[in-house]
């Protein structure tokens, strides 16, 4: 199965038609207050990444070719701003090896520190190795390395690193990349002279991206991780290539059966749905559409769950947790932990500990969703105060165990107040995920339901006001969920967000919040639907 790609698709594939289109672009729409998020969207990059390429192929960054343009079309401008491509190194230019390397472990950190520095990270990258070679903070024969890294919510963008022995080595304060072994093509280049060394590292990316990868396709790994390293006035660009029996014949036509070995093969690696669609020959738009008719999910979410399966193989093999979740380049342990506990409904701990096996929540749904009754509901807003049971970044903790705990507990700030427990549980109580403003993340609040929110309400506590509307309310057969609150929990969990609304994902409301009401020691479970 294959695609002819349109004119521009194939542009957004090839970097010297790329670069010379957004000029082009540029030009045509200077009048619409172009900034470099624009332009990424118009080419599916992040503003990061745009200005990393744009400052490589042409002779000055993004923001000063916009501003130098509007200037010379509004005729402020005393000379033509000209736009040059960057010259081209021919191949006797660049010293080429070749380098089978064992998987390695970075400590890194972001290193763009304003807006102004996202138009040319490659400079910013380059000064910085100056400045810490003259300051003394890195010996000249030490390595310095620029790797473009995902945040939490996988938008990618330059990090500074360096390499460590091993995980534990990581200074607290950095992020841990474990780098997967693999074949390289190391491209150098010595700056030409003192001061010069991030007009080396432009030239050898025009290089390789200009003319040694649409040479080499073949051999390129675009799911490897590429970086800069800057040595002893020196810079390297290291390029993942693939090993000989792996690489593809030139005219390769994939067919769908080959989609997920190939994820499953390179599950470690920086797996993305723009690169797999390249590496596979479709329009991303194309490839995504076609991925979700055959395996009924995205592409991402394929690999997120492919990749905490293999994850979860290695813990059961003894690997220790932070381990596995740096090889699978999550960026925090607690991030990986609530994706984990998400999944499997179980913290990575606990499964080390063989206290369970991991739940097939397809097979789970089928046997359990007889075990619950769902009506259809309309109710009016409702008001609670909650505090939070588990923060964002709590890593192992147990929710549905936590949330047994504090129901017939006071939170400090509750005690002594008119609303201190019941400890009967004859009390109406709601429980959800909620976004604290101050904070990046979200956090599992629990709390009492109030008629209004009054001045003496404690300001430890957060006042929500859950909207009124249709739901789907779940609750068991059984008269009591007491004697196992928390099991119950667990089973709405499982069955109510991997199977039920995955069913029925064309009626819910996601512009509304689920919560779990929790009345005279019976759970319910709200789901929003149109």
């Amino acid at each position: 199965m294959s695609v002819k790609m349109t004119e521009e698709e194939e542009r957004q594939m090839n970097y010297n038609t790329m670069m010379r289109d957004c000029a082009r672009y540029i030009s045509q729409h200077w009048t619409e207050d172009l900034d470099s998020v624009k332009l990424g969207q118009v080419y599916s990059y992040t503003d990061k990444y745009l200005g990393y390429l744009f400052s490589a192929y042409y002779d000055r960054p993004l923001d000063r070719y916009l501003s130098e343009l509007k200037q010379e079309k509004e005729g402020s401008a005393e000379q033509r701003c000209g736009l040059k491509d960057r010259e081209q190194l021919k191949d006797e230019d660049i010293q080429i090896r070749y380098l089978t390397m064992e998987p390695f472990v970075l400590a890194s950190s972001p290193i763009l520190k304003n807006d102004r520095e996202i138009y040319d990270p490659i400079h910013v990258a380059s000064k910085r190795y100056q400045t810490m070679t003259e300051l003394g903070e890195l010996d000249a024969k030490e390595s310095y390395i620029s790797i473009w890294w995902h945040d939490d919510s996988y938008t990618m963008e330059p990090y500074e690193a360096f390499f460590c022995k091993d995980v534990d080595s990581v200074p607290e304060d950095k992020i841990t990349i474990c780098v997967p072994g693999s074949d390289y093509a190391i491209f150098s280049l010595q700056e030409k002279e003192e001061g010069m060394l991030a007009e080396a590292a432009k030239n050898l990316i025009h290089y390789v991206y200009g003319t040694w990868i649409p040479n080499n396709d073949d051999k390129y790994n675009r799911f490897g991780y590429e970086f800069l390293c800057y040595e002893e006035g020196k810079v390297y660009f290291f390029i993942p290539i693939l090993e000989k029996e792996k690489q593809k014949p030139r005219e390769a036509v994939y067919s769908i059966e080959t989609w997920t070995k190939y994820i499953d093969e390179h599950i470690a690696m920086n797996l993305t749905t723009t690169g797999l669609a390249q590496q596979f020959h479709y329009s991303e738009t194309h490839f995504k559409r076609i991925f979700r008719y055959y395996y009924k999910m995205s592409v991402s979410d394929y690999i997120r769950k492919r990749r905490l399966q293999f994850a979860a193989e290695q813990i059961r093999n003894g690997v220790k947790c932070a381990e596995v979740a740096a090889r699978f380049n999550f960026k925090t342990y607690a991030g990986f932990a609530r994706a984990f506990y998400k999944e499997f409904n179980m913290t990575p701990a606990d499964y080390a500990n063989n206290a369970f096996e991991v739940i097939d929540l397809a097979q789970y749904y089928k046997e359990y969703k007889d075990s619950f009754i769902i009506t259809f509901v309309e109710i009016k807003d409702m008001y609670m105060i909650g505090h939070s049971v588990i923060e964002a970044d709590s890593g192992d903790a147990d929710l549905p165990a936590q949330v047994c705990y504090w129901l017939d507990k006071d939170f400090p700030c509750l005690q002594n107040t008119r609303f201190s427990c019941n400890k009967e549980r004859r009390e109406e109580k709601i429980a959800l995920w909620y976004h604290v403003s101050e904070k990046e993340n979200v956090d599992y609040i629990l709390g009492p339901v109030v008629e209004e929110f009054g001045e003496d309400i404690p300001e430890e506590m957060i006042q929500v006001t859950v909207k009124g509307g249709k739901y789907a309310m779940f609750e068991t057969n059984k008269t009591s969920d007491g004697d196992d609150l928390a099991e119950t929990l667990r089973m709405f969990t499982r069955c109510a967000f991997y199977g039920w609304i995955k069913e029925h994902e064309d009626v819910v409301d996601l512009s509304r919040i689920t919560f779990e009401r929790y009345i005279d020691n019976k759970i319910y479970l709200y789901v929003p639907i149109k």
